[in-house]
């Protein structure tokens, strides 16, 4: 286990896969690290909310 690269991530990639449209052919075969700490998750984004009256008031 390299400590460097995070837990997860693809590091070699053995065998790549194929795909046609939505098929997949080959599904690719890699090799995974175990290393360091996991990648956290990606913050989904903030949905916009209503638009500020106040805002509209002083425009």
């Amino acid at each position: 286990p390299n400590p460097d690269v995070p837990s997860g991530t693809v590091t070699q990639v053995v065998q790549t896969g194929y795909v046609i449209g939505d098929r997949v052919l080959r599904p690719a075969m890699v090799g995974v690290s175990k290393g360091g700490p996991k990648t956290a998750a990606p913050q989904p984004a903030a949905e916009p909310g209503p638009p500020d009256a106040r805002a509209e008031k002083d425009a």
